[in-house]
C-alpha cells in the first residue's frame, strides 16, 4: 500500500476544498438566477428605491420585483416576489416595508426576514403620495380615490374619493385634520382641500393654482 506523504495529502484536501467551494458558489448563482425574476424584469427601468431604516440596505424595485441590496456594494440580499404590474412606490414604515404598483397591489413587508406580510386589498391606482397620520396610521392616494391604513392591525378602508385626476400630495395640519393637494385639468392646475380624519368629510379651501414649473 502506498504511503501518502503529509504534504501531498494536505495538498489533495486543499484541491478538494476548492472544488466545493466552486460547487457551492455555482449553486448559489443559481439560485440568484432564479430569485431575479424573468429577463424583462432584470432589464427594466429602476422605477422606486428606497434607503431602510438602518441605512445599511436598500430595496429597489424593478420591473414586478424588489430587490434588497447591501447598500454599500449592492450585494443582492434577497428578491421579492408579488407584484403583477411596476412597483412605482417603496417606503419603510415602523417595521415594515411598504409597496405599491400599478395594477393596485398594496403589499405589506416584514423589514426583518423580508417575508410578505400582507398584501391589502386597495385600488391604489397610481400611488405617489403618503402621509403617516401616526405612528399606527397612514394616508396614501393616487389617482381619484385615498385610503388610510392601520399598521397596527394590516387593514385598510377607503378615506375618501372624488372627482380627482390625481391625489398629489398630503401635509398634516392638526391632530385632526389634513392638507391634500388634487392636480387637475391635463396637470395645468392644483386644488387644495382640508380633510377631516373623524368625519371623513373634506372642503376646497384653494382652488385653480396654475402649474407655472
Amino acid at each position: 500500500m502506498e504511503k501518502i506523504e503529509p504534504e501531498k495529502k494536505a495538498e489533495s484536501e486543499e484541491k478538494k476544498e476548492k472544488k466545493k467551494q466552486k460547487s457551492d458558489s455555482e449553486d448559489s448563482d443559481n439560485d440568484s438566477d432564479e430569485d431575479n425574476g424573468s429577463e424583462n424584469d432584470i432589464n427594466a427601468n429602476i422605477s422606486s428605491i428606497a434607503l431602510l431604516k438602518d441605512e445599511t440596505k436598500v430595496a429597489i424595485g424593478q420591473g414586478s420585483l424588489i430587490t434588497i441590496r447591501e447598500f454599500e456594494n449592492g450585494k443582492l440580499i434577497k428578491t421579492l416576489k408579488k407584484h403583477e404590474g411596476s412597483v412605482d412606490v417603496l417606503f419603510y414604515l415602523k417595521d415594515y416595508l411598504i409597496s405599491c404598483c400599478s395594477c393596485n397591489n398594496f403589499c405589506v413587508w416584514d423589514l426583518d426576514t423580508f417575508e410578505l406580510k400582507t398584501c391589502l386589498d386597495a385600488e391604489i391606482n397610481s400611488p405617489n403620495s403618503y402621509l403617516l397620520v401616526d405612528e399606527n396610521t397612514m394616508i396614501t392616494g393616487g389617482s381619484m380615490i385615498s385610503y388610510k391604513i392601520d399598521l397596527e392591525n394590516l387593514t385598510v378602508e377607503e378615506a375618501f374619493s372624488g372627482d380627482f385626476m390625481l391625489l398629489d400630495g398630503f401635509v398634516k395640519l392638526n391632530e385632526n385634520e389634513i392638507i391634500f393637494a388634487t392636480m387637475d385639468d391635463g396637470n395645468k392646475t392644483h386644488n387644495f382641500y382640508i380633510y377631516d380624519l373623524d368625519t371623513k368629510d373634506y372642503e376646497l379651501q384653494l382652488k385653480n393654482v396654475h402649474n407655472d414649473i
